[in-house]
């Protein structure tokens, strides 16, 4: 009886040091490349390519739909904040002005509407700006990027 208990401990030590041994290579080796599926999901990049579809007339040529460009822009201030953490340089208002500034130029929306919103609680969320109809609001972004 006593040496089953022994061989089952031993069965049972040897699954456990396997097991410990196959946590530690997933997790601290990382041989199924984990960290760029982590990295993919938590920081997802879309590419939205719009088509022209042209304008719609009815039978008395009458325009009933037309496509225009529209562009949503989004910013992530907990990346901004955490940003100016590292930076001593930088201060967190003193980007929110440079990014409303920017932002204002390319859009109908003031300054001040901006500022309201990227000072809005809680900081650490992202946030919806602006819908910009016309023009090219990559160009403020670049600059935003580049503060």
């Amino acid at each position: 009886m006593k040496s089953r208990f022994i061989i089952f401990i031993i069965i049972i030590s040897m699954f456990i040091l396997f097991w410990l041994v196959y946590l530690y290579i997933v997790q601290l080796k990382d041989p199924f490349n984990f960290q760029t599926t982590i990295n993919i999901r938590q920081n997802p990049s879309k590419e939205i390519i719009i088509p022209y579809r042209g304008n719609i007339y009815d039978r008395n040529n009458n325009l009933l739909v037309s496509s225009i460009k529209h562009f949503q822009l989004d910013i992530d201030r907990n990346m901004i904040i955490n940003d100016c953490r590292k930076d001593k340089n930088k201060k967190i208002t003193n980007v929110f002005e440079k990014i409303s500034e920017i932002i204002s130029r390319n859009a109908n929306i003031s300054k001040y509407e901006i500022l309201k919103k990227l000072n809005h609680k809680p900081l650490n969320t992202s946030i919806f700006i602006a819908e910009i109809a016309d023009g090219d609001p990559m160009l403020g972004a670049f600059v935003v990027m580049g503060l």
